[in-house]
């Protein structure tokens, strides 16, 4: 009991970064072996992980390659989410858009044949 963090969720609990946002993210961009140091290092949420800077990642002993991997990376990360959700919206409003123009049509039509 005298080793601090020997049974806690503290630093050295590894099992704890499993469900991390930052460590599923660093798996799948194949830099995973980056996963302590950075989350000990602060960088514990994907928030936090976009602004990290070339500065804190040669501090972190990140090679100048997988820097510029993660960086890459997190770029990706960002922009297709935005990109697929904004459609979506104009989508929705054209299709009820069309949905109403057959309908005025269809009552003409109605309207005509009495």
């Amino acid at each position: 009991d005298g080793n601090p963090g020997a049974g806690s969720q503290s630093s050295s609990a590894k099992p704890s970064y499993e469900d991390n946002p930052v460590a599923k993210f660093l798996r799948e961009v194949g830099l995973g072996q980056y996963t302590d140091v950075l989350i000990q290092s602060g960088f514990d949420d994907m928030e936090t992980l976009r602004d990290i800077e070339d500065a804190d990642m040669t501090d972190l002993g990140i090679p100048r390659g997988h820097a510029v991997k993660l960086k890459k990376r997190l770029r990706e990360f960002d922009g297709p989410a935005l990109e697929v959700e904004q459609p979506s919206p104009f989508v929705e409003s054209v299709a009820s858009s069309r949905c109403m123009l057959p309908t005025d049509t269809m009552k003409t039509a109605v309207e005509q044949s009495w």
